[in-house]
């Protein structure tokens, strides 16, 4: 009896909302002179199925934009972690990247390693060269060398600065992190030193000092 009481309402609710007409509303308007009225109806069919959507729990959450002041959400996919220990960062920049689609897929699943990377400026572009990538699983025929040298995008005034302190005071550009930034992948990059070994000891032992004191701390909070 349900679908037969469906039926009824539905075939009811086709019909034209003008007293004493009973044409079929989806005739073509040489049919039935009453068809604008059927903006009414239409109207209360998509709130009927608004409120249904509503109470079913259908209806889709829209995303809040971001506010004009507020930064934009970064996630990590690569880490170059031992840039710190062998150089000394003077100056970061962040840079478009040129991938393929495999590429991009296989750094989404974490699958690039940075840290035998570094970048070169060539004819007025930077280069980012041994950069592995691994291959993506389903990519086939259409993944690329892993280690094929990737076009950095940068602007003009940032290219310039680039060439010119790595030319002149022998400086060297490192990768430190990939990472996704409006959902479009990033490549952090920096204008590097390299450390000596001192250097690189005393690195250490503030790592370990610091590291220490950080231990200290915890153990004085719990025992108060």
């Amino acid at each position: 009896m349900r679908g037969v009481r469906d039926d009824k309402s539905e075939r009811d609710a086709r019909r034209c909302l003008r007293t004493g007409c009973g044409r079929d509303a989806r005739a073509p308007r040489a049919l039935c002179y009453h068809i604008e009225d059927m903006s009414q109806w239409s109207k209360q069919a998509s709130q009927q199925a608004s409120k249904h959507a509503s109470k079913q729990g259908l209806k889709q959450s829209s995303k809040p934009s971001p506010k004009p002041g507020e930064k934009a959400v970064t996630r990590n996919l690569a880490l170059n972690r031992q840039a710190g220990h062998y150089y000394h960062l003077l100056e970061k920049f962040e840079a478009g990247i040129e991938l393929t689609g495999t590429e991009v897929k296989s750094i989404r699943e974490g699958k690039a390693n940075l840290k035998d990377g570094y970048a070169i400026v060539r004819k007025d572009e930077v280069w980012l060269i041994d950069c592995h990538v691994a291959a993506y699983a389903a990519g086939s025929y259409l993944n690329a060398d892993s280690l094929r040298d990737r076009r950095l995008l940068l602007h003009r005034q940032e290219i310039d600065k680039l060439g010119g302190r790595t030319r002149e005071r022998g400086l060297t550009i490192i990768p430190l992190r990939l990472y996704v930034k409006n959902n479009l992948i990033k490549c952090e990059i920096a204008l590097a030193k390299g450390k000596t070994v001192w250097d690189q000891r005393e690195t250490l032992r503030r790592r370990t000092i610091d590291r220490e004191t950080e231990q200290a701390m915890r153990e004085h909070r719990r025992k108060q």
